[in-house]
């Protein structure tokens, strides 16, 4: 969740396209913070996401990372 509010923050720039893909991923489970909430709600949907590999599925293939 961090790295995609950093690069939320730098929005104009793009990154790779699996960086790109995760990022949308995630961000469609996850609104961006704008402001102070509670944040239990966002970490168990970015864990699902990161459990069920949906995260990496998103992005496409990853070097060095296998999805199977």
């Amino acid at each position: 969740l961090a790295a995609v509010q950093g690069m939320d923050f730098h929005d104009g720039l793009t990154s790779s396209s699996p960086l790109e893909a995760a990022r949308k991923t995630v961000r469609a489970a996850v609104a961006k913070l704008e402001d102070d909430r509670y944040l239990a709600p966002d970490l168990e949907a970015a864990t699902r996401l990161v459990s069920t590999g949906a995260v990496l599925i998103g992005a496409g293939e990853l070097p060095g990372l296998e999805t199977a």
